[in-house]
């Protein structure tokens, strides 16, 4: 199964938690609350389930010389985006009135799930040769 059919559950995770901040947030804060962590360990599961494929598929479609350069730009890149998140994080949570300000962040990071599922879709990795013979059908 490729690896990007084995994370679209990710849209529907950062949803019920984007959904749950705005609509749960005030009116019963520990539903709210709970559906979070429900949802965050649910994530982090997930991602830990599909590590391996990740980095199997890292190994196929990457050549060997270049996948430090591209772990390195990627941590780098990572970084330097978490760093711009958390001061847009920052500012929402500044603007906006709870629980709007919560929801918002939750829904721009589900866009970025989105954005990041979706180059993952666009991967092909290469085909392997197989052992296994074909037997024709008689």
């Amino acid at each position: 199964m490729p690896v990007h059919s084995s994370v679209a559950w990710l849209k529907t995770v950062s949803t019920v938690t984007a959904l749950s901040a705005l609509l749960f947030a005030e009116r019963a804060p520990s539903l709210a609350l709970a559906l979070l962590l429900i949802t965050f360990a649910w994530q982090m599961l997930g991602a830990g389930t599909v590590a391996v494929a990740w980095q199997e598929m890292l190994a196929k479609i990457i050549p060997l010389e270049y996948r430090g350069r591209l772990l390195g730009t990627a941590n780098f890149g990572g970084t330097a985006m978490g760093t711009l998140g958390a001061a847009v994080a920052a500012w929402i949570l500044a603007r906006y009135p709870f629980p709007r300000n919560y929801a918002l962040c939750f829904a721009i990071a589900h866009v970025s799930y989105l954005l990041s599922w979706a180059a993952l879709a666009l991967t092909r990795e290469p085909a392997l040769p197989s052992d296994t013979h074909v037997v024709p059908f008689q």
